[in-house]
């Protein structure tokens, strides 16, 4: 029974962890992708061109809080921080990391 106990509890901590390390992905690809256009904004004037005169405060977060991301913009520039914000325009929650990898390297993603 102990022994029993004992796998499952050792089951439950690697599930955890797997979450754990594909949450901390999922983070780290969409603050890649995100620091990516912060500086396509600033090196592009074209691109710059589309958040001229925009403010807006983006937070992308999972359900577990493992993933906290935002994205802020005000001036012609955009600022990536990886924590919650204080009033966000927009929230887009994901299930979980895995689910938010999955969104991003959709070919087509449904957003209405």
């Amino acid at each position: 029974m102990l022994e029993m106990i004992t796998r499952q509890a050792q089951e439950k901590l690697w599930a955890d962890f797997g979450n754990c390390l594909e949450s901390e992905a999922a983070e780290e690809f969409l603050e890649t992708l995100l620091n990516l256009m912060r500086i396509m904004f600033a090196l592009n004037h074209d691109y710059r061109r589309n958040i001229k005169g925009f403010r807006g405060r983006y937070q992308f977060i999972s359900r577990d809080r493992r993933v906290t991301m935002a994205a802020l913009f005000d001036n012609g520039r955009m600022t990536v921080r990886e924590t919650v914000i204080p009033d966000p325009d927009i929230t887009i929650t994901f299930r979980d990391g895995r689910t938010l990898i999955h969104f991003i390297l959709s070919p087509r993603q449904d957003i209405i």
